[in-house]
Formats: C-alpha cells, structure tokens, sequence
C-alpha cells in the first residue's frame, strides 16, 4: 500500500506534469541606467580562485573597453600552480561586452594565441565592479578599477603603501594557505627603502610576528607594457610580484616565484593615520577569510565589528562560518579576547596590532592591522 509521502510526491509530479514541469512567468527585463557606454576607458583587474584541477589560480592585468561594446586589447598575468611552468602573460586582441540597464554583463576577452576569457560582469559604477570567470576554464573571481594612465611610470609610486596578499604556499611538496600583511615605501625612483609584514604561512609553526622589509626594487616593463598597460615587477623580501598600476595610491599585484603564489592590493597609506592610541577610535567592520589548518579543517571565513575605545582596548561581536558550520552574533568578553595594539611614534605600523581569539579546536590566528587611508579594518 503507498505510503502518504509516495501519494503526495506521485501528486506533486502529477501537477508539475500538467503545468509542463515548471513556471510560465516571464521575468522582468532589467530596468537602471547602465549601457555599453558604462564600460569605457582602461581597466585594472584582480582575481583568484580554483583552475580545472581544484589548483589555486590567480590573474591580474588590464583590458580596454571602448564604450561600444568592443574590447581593443588588454594584457593579463596568470599563475596557475596545478600546472609546473612558470607565470604565463596573456595578450588580448580584441573581445567583446553587453552590459544591462542593471549593471550585470557578459565580458569576452580574446586572445592573441586563440581562446580567451569569458567573464560575468557586476558594475557599481562605470568605474568599477566585481568579475566572475564563466568560461568553464577556471572559477576565479574579483574586482575591477578604471586605471588612471598618465599614474603609468616608476615616480607616481610615492611614499607609503599597505599591501594584503594571500594565497598558498609551498614547502617541498606541502601545500599550505598563507596571508601577508604589511606596509612598504615607495621612493619614486625604483626602490623599496623600508616597511614592515606579518605572515601567517600554514606551513609554519606559527604565524611571523613583525618583521622587517629589506630593501627592495620595483620598475615598469621597458617592453612597452608599462605606459601601454601599467604592468611592472616589485621584489621585496625573498618574493616577487607582477603589479598593474590602479592609479599613484592603489596597485592589484600577483606572486610569480618559487615559493607559491598570492595575489592582492596595495594602497596608498593616508598622512593622517593616528600616531598615538588615543587617536585609533570608532567603530570598525572587516571581513576575513582563510582556512582552518586544526582540528576540523576546511575554509572559513570571519564578518565582525570592533570598536576602540583609544585606551588600547576593543569590544567584538562576529559571525564565523567555517568546518563546524556557521555561527552568527558572537561576542567577544575582555575576558575572552584581550586586545592589544600600540601605534609606533612615527605613525608606521612598525608594531603592529593584534588581536588573539581562542576558540576549541582553532589555533590562535592574529590578524595584524595596518591603519589605511578609506578606515577599513
């Protein structure tokens, strides 16, 4: 005898069947003031994910759109660690774009040798937007800026920068997440003079502390891809970068060497970051994402606000999701999270701040902070 779930599942296929196995309701077009000419002028973008073999992937590089639906060229960087070579860099010819009233888009990108790349497009303005890879190749994602082209050459990179790199690293054969953090200066002559980072390699024992940034260089290519493009190379502690110049205060920047690969920003640090405690205060919301390397491994991420009191102190409350699932409105007692953060005398993150969160099964993960000119945490 059927049981009343089969009655009610043979039912319910019984009227999907006679109303033709779905919904006849006709979405409605997308309404806004987007068009083809949003997109116009040169853009920088950043963006990371899985390849084909569920290997890290990451790109940076720089397309023109026309206005008109056109693409007329563009370059990328590429670093792809489920395969052996070395970085590959990617000349695009040509390509294609349709953006809707609401901002949403299709981009095509052609390349020289054949192939390309097809990405899902989200505009927040005409002069920058968020890209998702659709072309089955790969399933990296990220943001793109307008570039500012006359900021194309070695002197526009003046002064202070913060960078947040993050990706995978390797020891030998493991494979580990790793996350950078720091703050370097730029003299405007192709060179790294001083700065400091922080870090947290999954293939270390623990997480870096501070350390100091020895000297470094940077330079556009002499190629033509520099003033074409904005494309130039930093080195800097043991690693190197290919970078594509934003504007003079923000930089998108890719890893090529033997030691993994990470991608990220850099942004211009502002003069008026606080100089003392009583100076770092208000209220202060941030996201992070990573992995959990104990316990129950697997990725997670962390959406929280903290606000400082300028005595050297932080309120918490957060939403964590991660290998436990998720876990929303947390808080965050002195008792349980005591914060600590000291502002050097000359207003650089030389000691930098540091929260430490103790969870069961979660190794104690510090986030340094480095104080940047838009207040983002």
């Amino acid at each position: 005898m059927p049981t009343k779930g089969t009655l009610a599942l043979l039912t319910l296929a019984g009227f999907l069947v006679a109303c033709g196995g779905g919904s006849n309701i006709t979405p409605a077009p997308p309404t806004g003031n987007f068009s083809n000419a949003s997109l116009k002028g040169q853009y920088a973008f950043l963006m990371s994910g899985l390849g084909t073999t569920g290997a890290y992937i990451a790109r940076a590089g720089s397309f023109t759109a026309d206005g008109a639906g056109n693409i007329t060229g563009g370059l990328e960087d590429v670093v792809s660690l489920g395969t052996s070579g070395p970085a590959n860099l990617v000349s695009f010819t040509g390509g294609n774009y349709q953006i809707q009233p609401n901002g949403r888009g299709l981009i095509v990108l052609q390349a020289s040798t054949g192939g390309g790349l097809q990405l899902n497009a989200v505009l927040q303005s005409g002069g920058a937007g968020f890209l998702l890879q659709t072309d089955l190749n790969g399933t990296s994602s990220g943001s793109f800026y307008i570039q500012t082209n006359t900021d194309f050459s070695t002197s526009a990179l003046l002064n202070h920068f913060v960078f947040d790199f993050s990706g995978v690293s390797f020891v030998s054969a493991a494979v580990a997440p790793i996350s950078l953090v720091g703050e370097i200066n730029f003299d405007g002559n192709g060179k790294i003079t001083q700065g400091v980072m922080d870090t947290n390699d999954g293939n270390a024992t623990a997480p870096s502390g501070a350390t100091a940034v020895a000297s470094g260089t940077y330079a556009l290519d002499s190629s033509g891809n520099g003033t074409s493009f904005g494309r130039g190379t930093m080195t800097f502690n043991g690693r190197t970068y290919a970078f594509y110049i934003v504007n003079s205060t923000r930089v998108v920047a890719l890893e090529e060497d033997s030691l993994g690969g990470s991608a990220g920003q850099t942004r211009q640090q502002s003069s008026t970051i606080p100089l003392q405690n009583s100076e770092f205060n208000g209220s202060f919301v941030y996201l992070v994402s990573g992995a959990q390397l104990t316990g129950n491994q697997g990725p997670v991420a962390l959406a929280a606000r903290f606000t400082a009191d300028g005595n050297g102190n932080l309120s918490l409350i957060y939403d964590i999701s991660g290998p436990g699932g998720p876990q929303q409105g947390l808080t965050a007692a002195r008792a349980q999270c005591r914060a600590l953060f000291a502002i050097s005398d000359t207003g650089r993150p030389g000691h930098p701040a540091y929260w430490r969160r103790r969870r069961r099964q979660r190794r104690r993960q510090p986030f340094g902070a480095q104080p940047r000119h838009d207040r983002d945490a």
